[in-house]
């Protein structure tokens, strides 16, 4: 009777290593499963977004005159294609014209208005021949996957967005003239 007593007293230690666990894998999914998700989440959307910049300008390099292209970055099929990712918010974007003399690099001018290319910078000015470069500049906010809003402070990446510069440049492909007004489509 004695060791019966004895035996149900005896407290069964089967489910000790449950509560511990519980508790490490709560600090595990926490403190290093979540930022390690936002590590990876923020720049694959990056990379993404890059890329979506990247066929844009060459989509817009092909525009018949740079008045299009202009008309073509206001509207919001931009910012619509980079919601469209997820996680991806325009903040800005600007699209100008790099005109480099082609033997010396050094020396080059940016137009980010129709029609403000200096004479001597067009196909036949005296700077001739140039290299011209479509350059589209957009600054994005980046959200990370899980955002720790009830984290302390403001922290990139992982309790705020992370705010993005992605630059993107095309070759300008038409350098022809509008035979009804006699003006180079670059500067039109």
């Amino acid at each position: 009777m004695k060791n019966l007593l004895f035996e149900l007293s005896k407290r069964s230690r089967k489910g000790q290593n449950q509560a511990e666990f519980a508790a490490a894998f709560t600090v595990l999914v926490v403190i290093v499963m979540i930022p390690l998700i936002n590590l990876a989440a923020i720049p694959i959307r990056a990379g993404l977004a890059s890329a979506l910049v990247k066929d844009t300008v060459k989509e817009l390099s092909l525009s018949e005159r740079f008045s299009d292209a202009v008309k073509s970055v206001k509207d919001d099929k931009l910012s619509r294609r980079l919601a469209a990712i997820g996680g991806v918010e325009l903040t800005s974007v600007a699209l100008a014209l790099r005109i480099s003399k082609v033997s010396d690099d050094a020396q080059e001018i940016l137009v980010e208005k129709p029609g403000a290319v200096p004479a001597n910078w067009l196909p036949d000015g005296a700077n001739s021949p140039t290299n011209v470069q479509l350059i589209l500049t957009v600054e994005a906010n980046i959200s990370p996957l899980l955002l720790g809003a009830n984290l302390p402070g403001k922290i990139p990446g992982l309790t705020v967005p992370f705010a993005a510069k992605l630059p993107a440049n095309a070759g300008w492909e038409n350098l022809g003239r509008d035979p009804q007004t006699g003006e180079f489509y670059l500067n039109e």
